[in-house]
C-alpha cells in the first residue's frame, strides 16, 4: 500500500494522504483517497491532480495569439512584446503538459507496487468447523477439539489480515514488477517521499523473493487446510482401531505443524 501526499479530488484539501491500489492483472489500477474514501480510475485521478485541459488550452491560446496579434492596429513594439508574452505562456503550457507526463509515470510506478484492490476474499472454514463440532472422536478429546477450532480461527484471521497481501506480493514477484520499476527508477522525477517508499517496496519484494517457493507453498497449504481437516474428520468417523489411532496422530501432527508454519510465516 503506497501512501503519499496529494490533493483530495472532492474536498480540494492539499497534502492529504492518498492510498494507491493495484487492480486486477489486466486492468488499470485504482486510487482511493483516505480523506473522502472515494475511488478513482488512475487516469481520472491524475486529471484531478494535473488538469491537462489547462495545458492544452493554454498552448492553443498562446499559439493563436502569437499569430493573431499581428493583425491588430498596434505599434510594432506592442505587437512584439505581446508576442513574447504569448511565447512565454506557450512554454508554460508545454511545461505543464511535460510535468503531467512525469507525474503520470511516477503514479504508475507506485501503482505497480501498490496493494491489491478491493477487500480480501474470506477464507471459508464453516465446513471444517462443522466437522469438528460433529466429530464423535473429538467430543471425547476436548483439548484437541479446542486446538483445532483455535487453529482454524487463527488461519482465517491471518489469511484476511496478512495472507491476502502476501498472495498479491507473490504475484508481483512472479511477474517481476519490482525489478521493472527498479529499472525505471533513475528516469522518474520523484519526490523524496515517493523515492523512499519505492526503494523500500522494491527491497521488501526482493527479500520476499528469496523465500518465494517456501511462502507460496505455505500459502497454498493454509488455503487447503480447512478442506483437508474436514475430509480427515469425515474419514475418521468411519475408521476404528489402529486406523483411527493413525488418523488421530496425523491430525495432531497437522495441528502442530500448522502452528509452527503460522508462527514463522
Amino acid at each position: 500500500m503506497a501512501v503519499i501526499d496529494a490533493t483530495c479530488p472532492q474536498k480540494h484539501t492539499s497534502e492529504e494522504e492518498v492510498l494507491y491500489f493495484w487492480g486486477a492483472p489486466k486492468q488499470r489500477p485504482d486510487v482511493r483517497c483516505s480523506l473522502c474514501d472515494a475511488q478513482y480510475q488512475m487516469d481520472d485521478f491524475i486529471s484531478t491532480q494535473l488538469p491537462s485541459r489547462q495545458g492544452y488550452f493554454g498552448l492553443l491560446l498562446s499559439a493563436t495569439a502569437i499569430v493573431g496579434v499581428w493583425i491588430l492596429p498596434w505599434s510594432v513594439m506592442a505587437k512584439g512584446l505581446t508576442a513574447l508574452l504569448c511565447v512565454f505562456s506557450m512554454f508554460q503550457a508545454l511545461w505543464m503538459l511535460w510535468h503531467q507526463r512525469q507525474r503520470s509515470l511516477v503514479y504508475q510506478a507506485m501503482f505497480r507496487l501498490g496493494a491489491p484492490a478491493g477487500p480480501p476474499a474470506e477464507l471459508d472454514i464453516s465446513g471444517a468447523v462443522h466437522a469438528v463440532d460433529q466429530s464423535a472422536f473429538l467430543k471425547k478429546n476436548d483439548v484437541m477439539r479446542k486446538e483445532l477450532l483455535s487453529l482454524l480461527a487463527s488461519i482465517q484471521h491471518w489469511m484476511e489480515a496478512e495472507g491476502f497481501h502476501l498472495q498479491h506480493d507473490l504475484f508481483l514477484i512472479e511477474k517481476k514488477r519490482h525489478e521493472d520499476v527498479a529499472l525505471d527508477l533513475p528516469s522518474l522525477d520523484l519526490e523524496e517521499q515517493e523515492r523512499t517508499w519505492l526503494a523500500y517496496r522494491i527491497d521488501e519484494l526482493r527479500t520476499l523473493a528469496e523465500d518465494y517457493d517456501e511462502k507460496r507453498t505455505l500459502l497454498h497449504q493454509f488455503y487447503d487446510l480447512p478442506r483437508s481437516i474436514e475430509a480427515l474428520l469425515n474419514e475418521l468417523e468411519l475408521a476404528s482401531g489402529d486406523e483411527a489411532s493413525e488418523l488421530m496422530a496425523e491430525l495432531q501432527s497437522w495441528i502442530s505443524q500448522s502452528k509452527q508454519d503460522l508462527a514463522q510465516i
